[in-house]
């Protein structure tokens, strides 16, 4: 007999998985039930997914796996206890949320802040955190950082949680939990939403209940800038939280290709670890032009490789007013994967300037000369 896999239909099915796979089935991720298990050795699934005692009693599953950093919809407690090994794809959609932030902050006309030697606040120090504050500071930014559970380095670390909240622009990039003594769910209340004002711009594209329901409306009664691509009570956005957002885009921060191939070739290799699966080079990224003159160049290349306010109105012409969640997993996985700047080659008749080079070197792009 061999390695029968269930996963979400959603998962990207990659070389790697279809050689450690005898069998693949393909399934909605909400609705992956026991019955389906029944002949299940490996279940691979996202977020949509709660992988618990009452999924998993009675059924044959040895290995999980989520295709996501985070793992709260997992019950490591009952996979540890009984001795289903699990894993999680910390790290592979880095580029991916890094590029979106960025394309987000080019969309509010923001990003020349940051390249003025503007300061963001960046909660949460994982390797999302970490990347983005590395761009930022190559781009000629500056980044302070606040995140108890990692060692920051001083000359990024803020003082406070307070102290962060006062930076013009924040991301938020920490993971969902609710460890003591520093719970993350909930973390940005009532309390430190009346902190921020209008002359401030929020980014959660890291987990929507990192920011309350009620510190949402908050920050709406506010008139905080917002730019959402998770929300408190996923994968229900009620009417109010849509219209006071600025930009609403619907959990695909991550949802790039290359962080797709990435997210199941790191769980066969966890997952198969005895396995001599081969690995996979992707080598089909295409070169196209671009124009590096002026001030704008920058904003010019992040919009047009990936311009967000395409998933706003996407998610918006969702809303009956508020958006349901069928309509939310639908954008999700109907969503046509974006490429990573990361990795790409771009066409240019002439040699840019030291300055332009070092940016484009911190977002992995690379340049052909064609004159």
């Amino acid at each position: 007999m061999g390695v029968h896999v269930v996963a979400d239909e959603a998962i990207q099915i990659t070389p790697a998985l279809r050689e450690a796979a005898d069998s693949l089935t393909l399934l909605p991720g909400a609705s992956i039930c026991s019955s389906d298990l029944s002949y299940a050795d490996v279940l691979l699934v996202r977020t949509v997914t709660t992988v618990d005692q009452r999924l998993l009693d009675g059924t044959p599953v040895s290995r999980v796996g989520t295709a996501t950093a985070g793992f709260d919809h997992l019950d490591t407690d009952y996979l540890d206890r009984n001795n289903i090994t699990w894993a999680s794809a910390p790290g592979v959609n880095a580029r991916a949320v890094v590029e979106y932030v960025l394309s987000v902050l080019a969309h509010m006309d923001a990003l020349k802040t940051i390249t003025a030697g503007g300061l963001i606040g960046i909660l949460g120090y994982g390797q999302v955190g970490r990347l983005l504050a590395q761009v930022v500071e190559a781009l000629g930014g500056k980044a302070l950082v606040w995140d108890p559970w990692a060692h920051v380095p001083e000359r990024l670390r803020a003082v406070s949680l307070e102290d962060l909240l006062a930076a013009p622009i924040i991301s938020l990039h920490a993971s969902l939990h609710r460890q003591d003594p520093w719970p993350s769910a909930g973390l940005i209340d009532c309390r430190l939403a009346r902190r921020l004002s209008s002359q401030q711009i929020l980014i959660n594209a890291a987990r929507g209940p990192l920011v309350s329901a009620e510190a949402l409306q908050v920050l709406i009664d506010r008139g905080v800038r917002l730019a959402l691509d998770t929300w408190p009570e996923e994968p229900l956005i009620g009417v109010q939280q849509l219209e006071g957002v600025e930009l609403a885009t619907s959990h695909i921060a991550g949802y790039s290709l290359e962080a797709k191939r990435r997210a199941t070739d790191s769980l066969v290799a966890a997952l198969w670890p005895n396995e001599d699966v081969s690995v996979h080079v992707y080598d089909d990224v295409e070169g196209d032009e671009v124009d590096l003159a002026g001030e704008r160049w920058l904003e010019r290349l992040l919009l047009s490789h990936y311009n967000p306010a395409d998933d706003d109105t996407a998610l918006r012409a969702s809303g009956m007013p508020d958006v349901c969640p069928r309509d939310f997993e639908r954008l999700r996985t109907s969503y046509a994967l974006r490429r990573e700047l990361w990795g790409s080659t771009k066409v240019t008749e002439d040699e840019p300037d030291i300055a332009v080079r070092k940016i484009l070197d911190a977002l992995g792009v690379s340049l052909r000369i064609e004159r």
